[in-house]
């Protein structure tokens, strides 16, 4: 097998205080949407602080992670030729946590990230041929079946319907790319 192992992103005190702004200017501007989308889904008129309060640490920590893997993918694609990656099956093994903790626990899983990884990966390169590995967790993180439908998602479809899923996950990526 001829493989890289790719240099990591965002160790230095710079580039961490860099991103660490980033990520709080995503924040700030996905927490007036999300706000806006749960109280329509709740019938209520909750304010920014009520859903800060709420959402704000398991948001911030989410942002965090898709942020990190996102830019270290990013920076993979520029420094290496990619043609090929492999991948747990995403059908079998779930990102949906249960809980904050149990992301926590996730966000450090090898088999989270690789299926995490792959799927930010087929978002932003389609020419990149990802092989399907046919493997059962080892990892000892219990991962569940899942289509990668949080509850969020399913709330902004009923209220939007699928437009409002694609354009929550493309305003999101956007405002990634953008910052």
């Amino acid at each position: 097998m001829d493989a890289v192992v790719a240099a990591p992103y965002g160790l230095t005190e710079a580039q961490k205080e860099k991103d660490y702004s980033r990520v709080i200017k995503l924040f700030d501007e996905l927490l007036v949407e999300l706000a806006d989308i749960l109280n329509i889904h709740h019938g209520t008129n909750h304010s920014l602080r009520y859903w800060r309060i709420l959402l704000g640490h398991w948001l911030h920590r989410f942002i965090s992670v898709i942020f990190n893997r996102f830019h270290t993918l990013e920076k993979t694609l520029k420094e290496n030729a990619v043609e090929c990656t492999s991948s747990f099956d995403e059908h079998f093994y779930g990102l949906v946590t249960q809980d904050s903790l149990e992301f926590i626990w996730a966000y450090g899983d090898d088999v989270w990230n690789n299926v995490l990884c792959s799927k930010i990966l087929r978002l932003m390169r389609s020419d990149i041929r990802v092989e399907t590995l046919d493997c059962l967790d080892v990892s000892g993180f219990e991962m569940r079946r899942a289509n990668f439908q949080s509850p969020l998602f399913a709330i902004v479809k009923e209220n939007n319907g699928e437009r409002g899923r694609k354009h929550l996950c493309r305003r999101c990526a956007e405002s990634m790319t953008h910052l």
